[in-house]
């Protein structure tokens, strides 16, 4: 009978060691009778998602290192909708959003956004993205960035198809009218041109969010081309999309914009990913180190900022490539770092995707009066136009 003892013990050792998991590093939780709590705990719906695998056969994938290229673009997709009991698709018109993961990263980095949307009625699609993601062939490239803009028309062009296919679980689900794009790092980049790009803008798409997307390239008048609703949410703790360069300038270059900065936030605190660094007095600290070490084996880095437009258009080359500083502060818990991200994201569209006044005016009031009240750090400019 020893060796059911032994059984028992390692059943209890893992036990213990997934609720130390599960419930440890946690930040403080929030006053059960805040509305920010009552938020992040609602939902109207269950959540589904399907997985696609989706072929781009108009646009090719450009050579990278050893890898030689491709005539097509294959985009791993995954969709999160609002399902009812029989698991299909919730009856009803649904808006659609599009998130853009960030580099080196994929498509379930915002499932925790994606998660929370589609439990309050949001259809979202997300995509690995062909060279700037994890595992990309011949090593993640930020500059295929530019390609990225192509890759969210595909992918909107796609579920409107689905929209009006009967054979499809999204048929007469999706409201054309209300279509959105959201992203993090250079998926806040790619969701920032597909809003204010001459050539790449997607007449289609209605509002954007940037989580820690750059701008620094792009000057003023690169965002005349639309009036659009647009959010950045910014850090302030940022060692790699600094906060100076990036998202204080907003309040010049973007009349009417939103900007939600965190205090102390991080850059790596907008995936989903982070929450399993909790423990790290700052996450980024990962991510400098691999910076860090791609610096000592490449020193000069090639700037992709002009393959984004020309100067004519509003794009600068400014050669910004991260500079880790050697030691960072400790930064905001992750967990409450996406807490404020989620519900920051969801009440900006709802201002503009929902379908009732009382609903908007709900939302607008949470955003610009209740979260920097509930969460201390967090300031929320409503920036005026001129």
């Amino acid at each position: 009978m020893g060796w059911w003892r032994g059984i028992l013990v390692l059943i209890l050792i893992l036990g213990t060691l997934a609720l130390v998991f599960l419930y440890s590093g946690l930040p403080p939780g929030l006053e059960a009778q805040s509305v920010s709590a009552r938020l992040l705990k609602s939902g109207i719906y269950r959540v589904g998602d399907i997985d696609y695998r989706l072929i781009d056969t108009g646009r090719a994938t450009p050579a990278n290192g050893d890898f030689t290229g491709l005539g097509h673009r294959e985009l791993d997709t995954r969709v999160w909708y609002p399902r009812v009991e029989d698991g299909a698709v919730a009856p009803g018109s649904h808006p659609l959003l599009v998130y853009s993961h960030g580099f080196s990263s994929s498509k379930i980095g915002g499932a925790y956004l994606a998660d929370y949307l589609a439990r309050q009625g949001y259809i979202v699609v997300a995509a690995d993205f062909p060279l700037t993601r994890l595992g990309a062939p011949g090593g993640p490239i930020a500059k295929d960035v530019v390609n990225q803009p192509g890759d969210v028309s595909f992918l909107i062009d796609t579920m409107l198809a689905w929209d009006s296919d009967p054979d499809s679980p999204f048929f007469e689900r999706i409201d054309a009218q209300r279509i959105g794009v959201l992203g993090v790092s250079l998926g806040g980049l790619t969701s920032t041109l597909l809003l204010y790009h001459p050539r790449w803008r997607d007449p289609r798409v209605k509002l954007a969010v940037s989580l820690a997307g750059p701008t620094s390239m792009l000057e003023g008048r690169f965002f005349k081309t639309s009036s659009l609703p647009f959010m950045m949410v910014a850090a302030t703790g940022d060692p790699l999309v600094p906060y100076a360069e990036n998202a204080a300038p907003i309040a010049e270059k973007i009349p009417g914009a939103t900007l939600v900065t965190i205090d102390n936030g991080s850059h790596s605190g907008f995936s989903g990913i982070s929450r399993y660094l909790r423990w790290l007095d700052n996450p980024d600290s990962l991510v400098c180190d691999i910076i860090r070490k791609q610096r000592e084996r490449q020193p000069v880095q090639e700037s992709w900022h002009n393959l984004v437009g020309s100067p004519e258009e509003g794009v600068r080359v400014n050669g910004d490539i991260p500079r880790c500083p050697n030691e960072l502060a400790v930064a905001v818990n992750t967990v409450q770092q996406q807490w404020i991200t989620t519900l920051a994201v969801f009440n900006f569209i709802q201002q503009h995707f929902a379908r009732t006044s009382v609903e908007i005016a709900a939302a607008s009031n949470y955003l610009d009066q209740v979260l920097p009240r509930e969460f201390p750090g967090v300031e929320v400019s409503i920036i005026s136009e001129p």
